[in-house]
């Protein structure tokens, strides 16, 4: 979602989604990932929206060693999947910043479409996804050439992106439209809309720039099938993807904008804003299984990589909330900066890096102990996003 100076703060993050955790061999869906495993960074890269710039943090020492300049308001830095790159969209400047992630230099400069916000690489590694909000399509970049290939149209105001776990397919979610666009990457073309909540008929009928459908869409690394929130009708669509249909819809808390799956496949945690809660569905039988308490508008959630943790980013009480995932029950409550945002899990799962917009800093926390190590400033000003290679993290 994006931030409008005129309301307040909004914030995305993506450092990794799932796909990219996995190792070589067996990908998903009968498929192979690229040899070898994504690098492991041992660099943090916190894009800061208001002084258009990335701090790079040494996660050795947690100190800042660099700023690095980029494109207006930077909305959403990834890393790519051999951590040679991270890139940055440049939101106000309609661009993607290529970062050297060893010399720290800028390598590239790449224009997009209009207001580019949240961006994502195939599971193989191949292309760069970059949706761009305001004029309603998808630019696809060769990573190796780092060129614009392709540019596809989907949905109204685009919010993000994921694939297929064999890189055949990419998902988008039209918040303002109620579908999710389906691109061939084949073909380069969009092949199917998925109606989420009635589509884009149900999704007229609201007030002009006042629809809030589908924003964070999760897929099943086995099985196929996503799991789509929608804002406005307060539920989750599970979605066939060998038909492209709704086949369930299951009703959760109020305006759910993220869904996440476990890195086990096991269970999808969505996060709905309007109820302060986090509803638990069991992807074995696609059903709601427990209602979690959290602090107030949580705005994303880590696994731990076996599974038995989850990490709720809750704005606007300013802490974390740590789950046992086998309980589902919160085990303990931790203090951050002002306004946490984002947060970002290192390669191991050892520590979380808590990006905070009102107090300008970074909580550190070694999920060993589950306590903050330390707080790093001089970041930049409003920071908005983090990304570290191999690590795990979400967007919103």
């Amino acid at each position: 979602m994006r931030r409008y100076v005129s309301i307040g703060a909004v914030i995305s993050l993506v450092v990794w989604m799932g796909a990219h955790t996995a190792s070589a061999g067996s990908l998903g869906w009968g498929m192979d990932a690229p040899e070898g495993k994504p690098i492991a960074g041992d660099k943090v890269f916190v894009a800061n929206e208001d002084s258009s710039d990335v701090a790079v943090i040494d996660t050795k020492t947690n100190t800042v060693i660099k700023r690095i300049s980029v494109g207006a308001a930077p909305h959403m830095p990834l890393a790519s999947f051999d951590g040679k790159y991270v890139y940055v969209t440049g939101t106000n400047s309609n661009d993607v910043t290529v970062i050297d992630t060893h010399s720290l230099d800028v390598v590239k400069r790449m224009a997009v479409g209009k207001a580019p916000e949240h961006l994502n690489t195939t599971p193989d590694g191949r292309y760069l996804a970059v949706v761009n909000h305001d004029s309603f399509d998808v630019s696809l970049i060769d990573s190796r050439s780092l060129e614009v290939i392709h540019t596809v149209s989907v949905g109204r105001e685009p919010e993000n992106v994921t694939f297929s776990p064999d890189s055949r397919f990419a998902y988008v979610t039209g918040m303002a439209s109620y579908e999710v666009s389906v691109i061939n990457l084949t073909s380069f073309t969009t092949i199917a809309s998925i109606p989420i909540a009635g589509g884009p008929t149900v999704a007229a009928l609201q007030p002009v720039g006042k629809a809030r459908g589908p924003e964070i869409a999760t897929i099943h690394p086995r099985v196929k099938k996503a799991y789509v929130p929608n804002m406005d009708t307060h539920n989750v669509s599970v979605v066939n993807l060998l038909s492209n249909e709704v086949e369930k819809v299951l009703v959760v808390g109020r305006r759910p904008h993220h869904s996440t799956m476990t890195p086990d496949g096991r269970s999808v945690y969505v996060l709905n804003r309007g109820s302060n809660t986090v509803s638990v569905i069991d992807t074995t039988r696609d059903d709601l299984v427990a209602t979690i308490p959290v602090g107030e508008d949580a705005t994303g959630v880590l696994f731990t990589p076996d599974s038995t943790q989850a990490y709720v980013v809750n704005r606007h009480s300013h802490t974390l909330s740590v789950i046992d995932v086998r309980t589902h029950r919160v085990i303990k409550t931790l203090q951050t900066g002002r306004h946490p945002e984002t947060a970002a899990m290192t390669a191991d799962g050892s520590r979380i890096y808590v990006v905070n917009s009102a107090s300008e800093d970074v909580t550190v926390i070694d999920t060993s102990r589950n306590e903050v190590v330390r707080t790093i400033t001089g970041v930049g000003h409003y920071p908005w996003a983090i990304a570290v290679a191999g690590g795990s993290g979400f967007c919103h």
